[in-house]
Order: structure tokens, then sequence, then C-alpha cells
């Protein structure tokens, strides 16, 4: 593995039903990631999918590496792992404004996904009334 990328273990969690296609979207998840032109993933082993209270479960352990914190932030956003950590470098340098457009960016995902939440429980609220 190369020194100047960061190396990290994650974990992808997909639920819903039924079975096959949570498998296919397992799947699917990895084959995007593996497809991304600046992560190099070194290892993937998806595991079966069990059942949970009428729904499909199944995850995949996951070894990459990527060019920076940058880029492993934009993992964290767009595929949502369930947990992370940190294989090298041992200690991770960032320049506080490089620290404050990361930050930034995150919190702006946040927001985004706030409002349709937001959204979503109005659009809930609405229905219970008997509103279109």
């Amino acid at each position: 593995m190369n020194d100047n990328k960061i190396t990290a273990k994650i974990v992808i969690e997909i639920v819903g039903q039924p079975k096959d296609h949570v498998e296919q979207i397992i799947n699917d998840v990895i084959n995007k990631l593996k497809s991304e032109e600046d992560i190099t993933v070194h290892e993937s082993v998806i595991y079966d999918a069990a059942e949970v209270k009428g729904f499909w479960s199944t995850f995949a352990d996951v070894d990459i590496s990527v060019p920076n914190l940058d880029r492993l932030i934009g993992i964290c956003v767009y595929y949502m792992p369930s947990s992370l950590e940190i294989v090298s470098p041992p200690q991770l340098s960032i320049l506080s404004s490089e620290a404050s457009v990361l930050f930034n960016d995150f919190l702006s995902r946040l927001h985004q996904y706030d409002f349709h939440l937001k959204n979503i429980r109005a659009e809930l609220q609405l229905l219970k009334q008997g509103k279109p």
C-alpha cells in the first residue's frame, strides 16, 4: 500500500426486502466503489443476507486506500458506511483551512438530508390529516 495514501477499513450495510434485492444492492454498491478512479479496493468480503424482523440484512467489510482525507469524507457522505477505521497513516496532519472546507462540505450534506427529512415528515403529517 502506498505510504502517502490513507488506508481504511469500512463496513457497508444494506437492509431491505426482498432478499435478492438486498443482495443485488450490496454487490452494486461494492462494484461502484471498486469503479471509482481514486479509490483502491484491496479486499471486500460480502456476508450472506440474514432475515431480521421481516427485513433482510447484509454487510460488507471493505479495505480501501484513498489519496486524501477529503476523499475519505466523501466516501462517508456518499456510501454512508456504518463503521470506519483508519489503518494508516498512524497520524494525520491537516491545515485548519482544509479542515474548515471539509467540515463545511460535510455540514452542507447533512443540511440537505435534514431538509429532505423535514419535507417527508411534513408530507406524512398532511397525509395523516387527510389532506392531499
